[in-house]
């Protein structure tokens, strides 16, 4: 299951959540050149067909229509010139509406940062935490992606697919239809071949309420994710994509076999669970303002 754009097409690559995205050093799976919120909002306004992407809104000479519709509205004109002022509702100005926005969607009330968390995801961020998973390495910082603070980009490999044991990902390009204008990742932007199959390492917060997982969302559930990472990558018996990940050449070396307990992966599971901050998703200024707001816990700021 991946994300469908306006038009109902399914897009190559599943949707990464705006979570905290204000902080991000880093915007998409595979493109580590796209900085600004502005910019990338740009992107599905004028995306069209092509073997990798998909038509998302296609204004390109219809930019006009999209204007005219909001001038038109009772009560954007208004508001874009508070925002704006002396500026119109031109396209530019509504995407730095919408990535100022953005930039509002703040994270911080989970149980694990509210120290409100129980034992058995206690124990799930130690192993979390430990050379014996060393989830932290690529899972690390503020939002568990080593995306912030001092600005890494982190771009991995972990073993999703081996394609026919080439080291492929799924690639339109060498897979045809099957691959329904997927790519190898960041080697599409670099043209590296030891960068085949990397993406970027996405944040962890609310991820229990933001499945599917993995660059295609390919994986359904957490408990899925983590058999995965046990397994140091999956083994596609059968199909268009088979190959075992667990040899990719391009795997990133930390993803290895970690035969954890059922113990311990239960305790990973409530770790993970532990960064759903309920404030954030019962947020009313995030919700749709046409709608009943949602009620937030008694406990949120």
């Amino acid at each position: 299951m991946r994300a469908r754009g306006s038009t109902g097409q399914t897009h190559p690559r599943n949707a990464l959540s705006l979570t905290n995205v204000g902080y991000f050093a880093s915007l998409t799976w595979f493109n580590p050149d796209l900085h600004r919120l502005d910019n990338q909002t740009l992107i599905p306004f004028f995306a069209e067909d092509t073997p990798t992407t998909i038509q998302e809104l296609s204004i390109s000479g219809k930019e006009h229509v999209i204007t005219a519709r909001m001038n038109a509205d009772p009560t954007y004109p208004r508001m874009f010139a508070e925002a704006f002022p002396g500026a119109s509702a031109d396209v530019i100005h509504i995407a730095r509406a919408l990535a100022a926005f953005q930039t509002t969607l703040i994270s911080f009330q989970s149980p694990f940062d509210l120290g409100t968390m129980s034992e058995p995801a206690k124990r799930g961020q130690a192993l979390f935490n430990s050379e014996t998973t060393g989830c932290f390495h690529c899972h690390g910082g503020r939002d568990f992606n080593l995306d912030d603070e001092a600005g890494r980009l982190w771009f991995q490999n972990v073993g999703l697919y081996n394609v026919a044991g080439r080291g492929d990902y799924p690639d339109v390009s060498v897979h045809g239809p099957a691959a329904a204008r997927a790519t190898q990742g960041l080697s599409l932007v670099t043209e590296k071949k030891e960068d085949r199959g990397k993406f970027r390492t996405p944040s962890l917060r609310n991820v229990a309420v933001t499945g599917p997982y993995m660059h295609d969302g390919s994986v359904a559930t957490l408990v899925d994710v983590i058999e995965i990472f046990n397994q140091g990558g999956r083994d596609i018996r059968a199909g268009a994509f088979s190959g075992d990940g667990r040899q990719n050449p391009n795997k990133d070396h930390r993803v290895r076999s970690l035969a954890l307990t059922r113990e311990q992966k239960a305790d990973l599971l409530e770790f993970l669970k532990s960064l759903t901050d309920e404030c954030f998703l019962n947020e009313p200024h995030f919700s749709d303002p046409a709608a009943p707001p949602p009620k937030r816990p008694a406990y949120c700021r």
